[in-house]
């Protein structure tokens, strides 16, 4: 049995009409594929600036911290090496201090000092054998004048050979032994350690 014209030609046109439909519905979702594949490309390059961003801001944050950190010890070091050329010099100083003519001057200064730290009335000062000898009566009485012009109270002074003491300066303490104001040389420097970095950072660190 032949088919009709019409009836064939109806079926071709909805074949091509079909075809067209699926031609259609696969470019669009070729194009909507792409479009996703672009977006996510998109995204993707995106999320990698980002994050490259982020880890490149890290690095150099790492970066700037590691050479804070490196300037900080290199400062550390130029700071303790300063101090240390400091406290040398300054030892040094005080081992040949009793060969100044200040030497009476620096020593009523520290029984002063020593003194009125204490607040007692009398004072047993402690000192090495190369110190005892320049304590004499009259540089003492010239201690307690100062003293008493200071803050006016009468304090008298006494001096023991103390064999355990090396080095300059003095041990100034009651007749008991348990109250005591460390007038040594070591002792000053640690009372004056904030004092000399203070001079170290303002005069030679600062750039």
């Amino acid at each position: 049995m032949n088919d009709s014209p019409d009836l064939l030609s109806g079926i071709s046109t909805e074949a091509k009409k079909e075809t067209e439909q699926l031609k259609a519905e696969a470019q669009k979702n070729n194009v909507s594929k792409l479009a996703s594949v672009q977006m996510l490309k998109t995204r993707l390059i995106e999320e990698s600036r980002v994050k490259g961003e982020k880890q490149a801001a890290q690095i150099r944050k790492s970066g700037e911290s590691s050479l804070a950190v490196e300037l900080r010890r290199i400062a550390f070091k130029r700071e303790e090496r300063l101090y240390s050329q400091i406290l040398k010099g300054v030892r040094r100083q005080f081992s040949e201090f009793s060969e100044s003519p200040r030497t009476n001057d620096v020593l009523v200064g520290w029984i002063v000092e020593g003194a009125i730290g204490l607040g007692i009335e009398h004072v047993v000062i402690h000192a090495s054998a190369g110190t005892l000898p320049s304590l004499t009566p009259s540089l003492l009485k010239k201690a307690e004048q100062v003293v008493a012009d200071l803050i006016g109270k009468d304090v008298s002074f006494s001096c023991v050979k103390d064999e355990l003491m090396n080095g300059e300066g003095l041990l100034l303490k009651d007749h008991t032994g348990r109250l005591v104001y460390d007038n040594r040389i070591e002792a000053r420097l640690q009372r004056y350690d904030h004092h000399i970095r203070g001079i170290i950072a303002r005069e030679f660190l600062q750039e």
